[in-house]
């Protein structure tokens, strides 16, 4: 399965393409660009877009499915004690317990979800994430411009916390700060025991620093990003004391900036670790951070890892997720991507069943439908009305087929009464009351009574009695075949009884024989001619199989002839059945 995660800016985006299973699964494409700001008469949404569209295009990623987030610096975070256990239970009543904490905002303008943060006493501890309903319209507005329909839409804070948890960065114990320093805001994460337990977002990111080094050395905004991002910590900045002791209007121009850079970088990583420490207060952690994991486009700034160690007190390092999964993404890419895109990887990972918060903002009006539940609506309204229209076209055709075809079906009535009247000497009488239409039925059914009558009469069509006279017939001429192989012999007894087919099972319709006979001669002459016609009878095909029952023959004393005991056997008559002709 191949899926795609992206994070969306106004400026930039990044985007993630995976393949695999919630068991097995790698990074195959990857993409992260920072569009220049919009020049005078363009439209920033349409080059973003564009560059998107590049993207897909290029890295052959499926439009479908695609896992996108949301900033989380437009939404609110609360931690609430909800008097509920279940997450039924909880969503039921969680717009309800959260509209008390929210009062800056109408409850029906916003989308309400939340994070389990433990349970206890029948209660929970859940934060929670209030997003309003228009910065979601417009984050989908984004996506739609730029060709696809997100499935998900979760938060960039949660999509961090995932791809941490799923690539293995999270220690099993122990606290641990996700800070994600972007460029219009940052993102503080607090982490216990691998549970996500404080989200904190911070309007303060590269920009800001961008834009008070634009104001200290009168720069537009791109020329003040370039020099506040070309300062590395292996930069020397060399200071000349006896100039120095002469005045600052006395040091070189680099160094006047490379100051002004460095104390803008210095302000910002004081700023995040105050926040931090607010953060960590605040969130009452049993077990606070003893680490920070540091990403975003803050992370390609070599000296702030370092100066914010410094302000926190804590090990801080750059974390990289792509260099702990598995993928054919180029070495550089990794290096120089990694740390901006894991927001878009853990919406990936969410589209592939590895989803740690179940975050879901596209609920009430901004669930995701496929194309087909967009359109089945207006489309059973078409399919409705052209069902009316084939109606009213099929009663069209009614009316005039029936107009043009009335005289001439009276017409033809008319003859066929007569002919049934004259003909089959039918009354006719009722015919009158009847419809026009029905009345040709009428008149043949009752032709077809009347020649069903005629017929009864004449015998046709009816099943004739079963007849002993040809089981007569066939078996005389079966002893007229063989009356010179069996001697002198004569007929004691002969009887004929017609056995008709049970109901259930037996032999078909057929006549029993009963014969007795007397072959004259020694015994020795008369038991082989006896033996002959009972195996000529036996052989004959419309004898039944396995019917035929003879005793044998004895020689009474003193007698010349011998007496054959009663011969039964069973005569299935050919020929036909019924009414046929022969």
């Amino acid at each position: 399965m191949r899926v795609v995660g992206i994070e969306l800016e106004p400026h930039a985006f990044r985007l993630v393409v995976l393949d695999g299973t919630a068991r097995r699964w790698k990074v195959v494409g990857l993409a992260s660009e920072t569009l220049p700001p919009a020049g005078e008469g363009e439209d920033p949404q349409a080059a973003l877009a564009a560059a998107v569209e590049n993207a897909f295009r290029r890295l052959k990623a499926p439009r479908d499915p695609v896992f996108a987030t949301v900033p989380s610096s437009e939404c609110v975070f609360r931690t609430l004690l909800l008097p509920f256990k279940g997450e039924e239970q909880i969503r039921k009543v969680l717009k309800f317990e959260s509209e008390g904490h929210l009062h800056h905002w109408n409850i029906d303008d916003i989308v309400v979800d939340y994070l389990s943060l433990g349970e206890a006493k029948g209660q929970t501890n859940a934060l929670v994430v209030a997003a309003p309903k228009e910065v979601l319209k417009r984050a989908l507005a984004t996506c739609e411009a730029c060709g696809f329909d997100p499935q998900t839409l979760d938060l960039d804070a949660t999509a961090l916390f995932n791809a941490a948890l799923q690539t293995g960065a999270l220690p099993a114990e122990g606290g641990v700060l996700l800070l994600h320093v972007g460029t219009r805001s940052s993102l503080l994460l607090l982490v216990e025991d691998r549970a996500l337990r404080h989200i904190r977002a911070v309007r303060a990111g590269l920009d800001s620093m961008s834009a008070a080094v634009a104001r200290d050395l009168g720069l537009d905004p791109e020329s003040a990003a370039r020099k506040a991002a070309e300062l590395e910590s292996g930069d020397e900045i060399v200071v000349d004391f006896e100039a120095d002791a002469r005045g600052d209007l006395e040091k070189s121009p680099r160094v006047l900036e490379q100051g002004l850079v460095a104390g803008r970088r210095e302000e910002l990583a004081v700023r995040l670790a105050h926040e931090v420490v607010r953060s960590t207060a605040g969130a009452a952690l049993q077990r606070p951070p003893s680490s920070v994991l540091l990403s975003g486009a803050g992370a390609a700034l070599a000296d702030l890892p370092v100066r914010l160690s410094t302000e926190l007190g804590l090990p801080v390092t750059v974390f990289n997720p792509l260099e702990r999964v598995e993928g054919p993404i180029p070495e550089n890419d990794v290096k120089a991507a990694g740390p901006l895109v894991p927001a878009a990887l853990g919406a990936a990972l969410k589209g592939i069943g590895l989803d740690a918060t179940r975050i879901e903002l596209r609920q009430e009006g901004l669930r995701f439908t496929r194309t087909f539940d967009r359109v089945k609506l207006p489309l059973l309204a078409a399919l409705s009305l052209l069902l009316v229209a084939l109606l009213l076209e099929n009663i069209y055709l009614y009316r005039k087929v029936h107009d043009r075809l009335e005289p001439s079906l009276r017409t033809l009535v008319e003859v066929a009464t007569g002919d049934a009247k004259n003909l089959a000497k039918i009354d006719t009488r009722p015919v009158e009351s009847i419809e026009l239409r029905k009345r040709l039925p009428y008149l043949k059914s009752q032709v077809e009574g009347k020649l069903k009558t005629l017929r009864e009469k004449l015998g046709q069509g009816v099943d004739q009695p079963m007849s002993a006279l040809e089981a007569w017939r066939l078996l005389f001429d079966k002893i007229a075949e063989v009356k010179d192989e069996i001697g002198r012999f004569s007929l004691d007894d002969l009887k004929f009884d017609t056995v008709p087919k049970p109901v259930r099972g037996g032999l078909e319709d057929h006549v029993e024989v009963t014969l007795s006979a007397t072959f004259y001669g020694s015994a020795e002459e008369a038991a082989p001619h006896y033996d002959r016609l009972m195996a000529a009878i036996e052989a004959a095909p419309w004898v039944a199989p396995a019917s035929l029952r003879r005793p044998g023959i004895k020689r009474p004393p003193d007698k010349e002839e011998s007496v054959a005991e009663p011969v039964k056997f069973s005569v299935i008559v050919p020929g036909p059945k019924g009414g046929e002709t022969p």
